[in-house]
């Protein structure tokens, strides 16, 4: 075994003549996942270790998406530490743990901008809230669960350091009640653009008071905000739709509820919801196949299993969607 001669447990100094290292417990990626922030002669410099794997224009991602045992990685404690990396300054240089993996050579010098820009604000009665900045605009993905979700933005907004802000844009998944439970509210106090499938813009302007914008999701390119490619979905819930966004180097997914990550609450929903008609398997299935062409870096469902949404590693997707393929075939017709 391997003898430790000192114990640390973070916010530890630790002091080589004029260099000092701030020792920052960051687990989640590993257990005893630790950065090291230096500092000298007002340059400030983080060695990251695998909690920032590698650089690109988005350089944190998001958090592990493997569980335990394997790893010991925990999506929990991962988030909570990046959280607490994004609060911190932009460092002057970022000198990750795997930089080869690179594609291109970065540069470690990062703007604020590149530091924190895609956040997983936690879940707000029982829903994933996501939200992003680009194009000096805020967006947020879906708007579920009732009254208090424009204060629950804000809150979190500044629990994570930035300066509060309204969404520009709201885009929806889906347009039943747990992607809009909140929608009237939001749009109400923050006056956004509302972004739906092509099917969906009706049910939408029911839902939102005269005046509201509601467009559809085949218009949203045209917006120039970000990179985006509206992907329709069917055979769960009203109007389904995805987004594919191109972040950095990254292809991020935000699909709602259409695949899942299944444990035996979210197989039961699925069962029940793709029996309700019979046309529900066929057209989910169908889904499915076309979810089968993509290659997310990143998946962000509204329904995050155990803890569980963001990277996608080796077959991980591949896996995802055959379970979900398989509860598909189990509800067909007979």
């Amino acid at each position: 075994p391997t003898t430790v001669d000192v114990m640390l447990s973070g916010d530890e100094v630790i002091s080589f003549g004029d260099v000092r290292f701030r020792v920052l417990d960051t687990p989640g990626h590993t257990l005893g996942s630790t950065c090291y922030l230096m500092e000298r002669r007002g340059r400030r410099v983080l060695f990251s270790g695998d909690v920032i794997v590698r650089l690109g224009e988005k350089p944190l991602g998001t958090y592990s998406a493997y569980l335990p045992p394997r790893y010991r990685g925990d999506a929990r404690s991962y988030l909570a530490s990046l959280q607490m990396l994004r609060r911190l300054p932009v460092p002057d240089l970022v000198l990750p743990g795997h930089p080869r993996s690179n594609s291109m050579p970065r540069s470690p010098r990062l703007t604020q901008a590149q530091w924190e820009e895609l956040y997983y604000f936690g879940d707000f009665h029982g829903a994933a809230v996501y939200g992003f900045f680009a194009d000096s605009k805020f967006f947020v993905v879906d708007a579920p669960g009732g009254s208090g979700l424009a204060d629950f933005l804000k809150s979190r907004q500044r629990e994570f350091g930035l300066t509060p802000v309204e969404p520009t844009a709201i885009l929806l998944t889906a347009c039943g009640e747990k992607e809009t439970g909140g929608l009237s509210e939001l749009v109400e106090r923050s006056h956004a653009i509302v972004v739906t499938s092509p099917d969906g813009v009706d049910a939408v302007q029911q839902l939102c008071s005269p005046g509201t914008t509601v467009i559809s999701a085949d218009d949203l390119a045209q917006r120039g905000w970000f990179s985006v490619t509206p992907l329709p979905l069917g055979g769960r819930g009203l109007a389904p739709i995805a987004y594919v966004v191109r972040w950095g180097e990254k292809t991020v997914l935000f699909s709602g509820r259409i695949p899942m990550g299944l444990d035996q609450t979210s197989r039961d929903e699925l069962l029940s919801d793709l029996t309700a008609s019979k046309e529900n398997p066929i057209a989910f299935l169908a889904t499915i196949r076309k979810l089968s062409g993509l290659r997310p870096d990143l998946w962000l469902p509204a329904a995050p299993s155990n803890g569980q949404n963001a990277n996608l590693y080796d077959r991980a997707w591949n896996d995802i969607l055959e379970q979900n393929s398989r509860v598909g075939y189990q509800t067909l017709p007979r």
